[in-house]
């Protein structure tokens, strides 16, 4: 008994010491059918889109491609997990993409039709916003698209109005790029832009127009993007944007000798609500802002910073190295350090660009 109760053990032992080993029955049912990644999508007239199969654990055999309308979207490159769809060059038209897969699972053999729906759409402005730019406080005009493109930083001569080109680019020069038109002056006057910039939000392309300056009063403006290259031909894009600016003022709270050892915070608020997340300086990189004591000699700044008060609101932080000994501090500030801590997508600036602080507190 004694010699069948130790075996008995040993085999409970065992068993808790191996690896479970899965049957084949058990790692096929965590397997399903393939599928497409997506059973619908956009495309760009004349361009080529890849459609992709998510095999899901199944063994793909076969997979056989078609296409309900070859004039919309034709299949260019076939394999079993993917192939390629070159758009034609009409666009706001669709076409079914059909993917006909025989897989197996285990020791079962299936097969499964696959759809997507591929719509052929015209490059468009989706949205245009006005905000502050981000290094230099000017403010500028934001052309967001619908759909992803290679061409937008691309371009031409300036083509005539409605004229669809299938040939060249843009050219560099802002003046053939882009005319920016004052809608809210009276004789609809041409704004001078600065400079133009392409970039990405989120795989959609943005058009950037810079004014070249901060903008201080609600103005609206009438944009044309022209010699556009959208899909294979130039266009021209218009659309209609408006800054509704906020004026920033900067003001003094106090200051304060925070550990009474001959270093100085400054404390400021402004009439705008600062962005506390985003509020943090780098003091060696700091560029936008200098502290000078009342003998005009610049003081180091150890750190800034933003913080929320109950009573006073949100509030911007100086703390300096040194300054004890002066009774005045003249803060000059750059337009930039407002879009650092305020919301970048909307439209401020700053009505003046130095501040005295004369308030002294300590903390006694």
């Amino acid at each position: 008994m004694r010699v069948l109760k130790k075996a008995s053990a040993f085999v409970l032992a065992l068993a808790l010491v191996l690896p479970v080993v899965s049957t084949p029955d058990a790692v096929a049912a965590k397997k399903k059918a393939p599928e497409l990644l997506f059973k619908t999508t956009d495309a760009l007239p004349d361009t080529t889109q890849t459609i992709y199969i998510k095999k899901n654990g199944a063994k793909i055999l076969k997979t056989t491609w078609s296409t309900s309308k070859k004039d919309v979207a034709k299949l260019t490159k076939k394999k079993k997990t993917q192939a390629d769809i070159k758009t034609g060059g009409a666009g706001d038209t669709s076409a079914k993409i059909t993917a006909k897969v025989k897989y197996k699972i285990g020791k079962k053999v299936k097969t499964k039709k696959l759809t997507c729906k591929v719509n052929v759409v015209w490059l468009a402005v989706e949205r245009s916003a006005a905000r502050t730019n981000l290094t230099n406080g000017n403010t500028e005009l934001a052309i967001y698209f619908n759909l992803p493109t290679t061409n937008i930083n691309k371009y031409d001569s300036i083509p005539e109005e409605g004229e669809i080109l299938d040939v060249g680019y843009w050219t560099t020069s802002v003046d053939n790029v882009v005319e920016v038109v004052n809608t809210s002056a009276a004789s609809g006057e041409t704004v001078k832009v600065s400079k133009v910039t392409d970039s990405d939000y989120r795989g959609r392309p943005i058009v950037t127009i810079d004014l070249g300056k901060p903008v201080t009063e609600p103005t609206s403006y009438h944009v044309t993007l022209m010699g556009f290259k959208g899909a294979g031909s130039k266009m021209i894009f218009q659309t209609d944007v408006t800054a509704d600016p906020q004026k920033v003022t900067l003001s003094q709270v106090e200051w304060l000798n925070q550990e009474m050892k001959g270093d100085i915070s400054l404390i400021l608020t402004a009439d705008v609500p600062f962005n506390v997340e985003a509020a943090e300086f780098v003091p060696e990189n700091n560029t936008f802002i200098k502290v000078k004591d009342e003998n005009g000699k610049e003081l180091p700044i150890t750190d800034i910073s933003a913080t929320t008060n109950k009573v006073a609101g949100d509030m911007l932080i100086i703390n300096l190295k040194g300054g004890a000994d002066s009774k005045k501090f003249t803060v000059e500030y750059n337009n930039s350090l407002a879009s650092n801590y305020i919301d970048p997508t909307k439209v401020y600036y700053f009505t003046e660009n130095t501040l005295v602080v004369d308030k002294y507190t300590t903390n006694e």
